[in-house]
């Protein structure tokens, strides 16, 4: 690894901490939520089909305003952090929401709260992409922060 006296494994590993989180709900959610939603909480199978991937679609609205946002943003944190900052209570607030419904919950329900989850991934996912990207300008060592963060998220 070149130039590591700008930047040190302790830092690139620190940084890459941040993926541990975000590896250890992303594929459970995934996995579960379809299933629960039809099985335990009683909502058709084909309309949950349909809420989950209108919630995807969402995606093609909240990422590039989320990376302009990024891209445009000033705070005295600098705007990766701000937005990660942000995002970690709505992701954890609708993972909660998603993941303990009320025995009435329906399809309106769902999709209120997977919305949620997918506009806070994104508020995490994509300012944090970036703010590694932009720690360095060393191509080499930009490899190994974001191989490093990719490997942190695939060990959860």
């Amino acid at each position: 690894m070149s130039n590591t006296q700008s930047t040190s494994r302790l830092r690139i590993y620190s940084f890459a901490l941040g993926g541990l989180p975000l590896g250890f709900v992303a594929f459970p959610l995934a996995v579960t939520i379809p299933q629960f939603y039809a099985g335990d909480v009683g909502i058709n199978a084909a309309t949950v089909g349909v809420v989950l991937f209108a919630a995807r679609m969402a995606d093609i609205i909240t990422d590039p305003i989320v990376g302009r946002l990024a891209d445009r943003l000033r705070t005295p944190f600098g705007s990766h952090r701000a937005l990660v900052g942000v995002g970690i209570p709505v992701f954890g607030l609708s993972t909660w929401m998603l993941l303990s419904p009320p025995p009435d919950a329906g399809a309106g329900y769902l999709a209120l709260w997977i919305v949620g989850v997918y506009i806070g991934w994104t508020l995490l996912e994509l300012p944090y992409n970036a703010w590694g990207a932009g720690l360095t300008r060393d191509y080499t060592l930009r490899m190994h922060l974001m191989g490093t963060k990719e490997a942190t998220y695939q060990l959860a």
